[in-house]
């Protein structure tokens, strides 16, 4: 891709709207990070020549990079980039996470706690939404 703006401007743009971080140890943690800092939309690292981005969401778990470079040639900018899965272990934690959970908190709710039916009703509600989410998400 060409485009007419500076590689500074560039620069600025990717720094104004990057939180810094390694993408692939990006965690979701949904409602558990609702005091994290999201002001930024792009979470990743950037350096003079490359970009490695995902978005910065604390909901919905990415599942590609966008990787590329840029470089400055004649009065153009010039950004090569492509799109990469973030890997198997990622997509393995995100299928079955909630499954695990399912069976874990049950057996906690089942052995230990005894909450009230309707409190294990809707929490066990609750994880069945956020795994049929989960699987529409790596669908799509």
């Amino acid at each position: 891709m060409k485009s007419r703006i500076d590689i500074t401007e560039f620069r600025n743009r990717l720094k104004d709207n990057t939180k810094i971080g390694n993408p692939s140890l990006k965690i979701t943690w949904g409602i558990l990070s609702i005091f994290n800092d999201n002001s930024k939309s792009f979470y990743g690292n950037f350096d003079n020549s490359t970009f490695e981005l995902i978005t910065n969401s604390n909901f919905l778990p990415a599942l590609y990079v966008l990787k590329g470079t840029y470089k400055k040639t004649n009065e153009n900018l010039t950004v090569n980039y492509g799109f990469e899965p973030i890997g198997k272990l990622r997509i393995i934690y995100i299928k079955y996470f909630p499954i695990i959970a399912f069976i874990l908190c049950n057996c906690i709710f089942y052995f230990e706690v005894k909450p009230p039916k309707e409190i294990y009703f809707l929490f066990n509600v609750l994880i069945v939404f956020i795994y049929f989410f989960s699987i529409l998400k790596i669908k799509w």
